[in-house]
């Protein structure tokens, strides 16, 4: 589980969802915004949609294996093209059959 300073809140997930500034790669999405210049870190909330499956339990554990391996990998630390960013991560929703096969795999 990531420190509550490097986790977004929910102010900061509609802000970045209305500003609309996206990208996607593979089989996630990306919301982001750079961040204040006074953190030297990123902020980073996940989210996998309910079409992905009602259960909760599994969607918590394909959350927190992906804030694992932000966190294994210590992307929090890391500048990206020399910027810290929030960033909100999702599932790709035209791409989550193709999401769900790779698990199942």
């Amino acid at each position: 589980m990531l420190a509550q300073k490097y986790r977004l809140q929910g102010k900061d997930v509609i802000f970045l969802s209305r500003k609309r500034q996206y990208f996607s790669a593979g089989l996630f999405g990306f919301f982001y915004r750079k961040q204040y210049p006074n953190n030297q870190f990123h902020q980073i909330s996940t989210h996998v949609t309910i079409k992905y499956s009602k259960r909760s339990t599994q969607r918590n554990v394909i959350k927190r294996a992906i804030l694992q391996q932000i966190q294994d990998d210590k992307i929090i630390q890391k500048p990206i093209s020399g910027y810290y960013y929030k960033m909100y991560i999702i599932i790709n929703k035209h791409k989550v059959e193709e999401f769900q096969q790779k698990i199942a795999n």
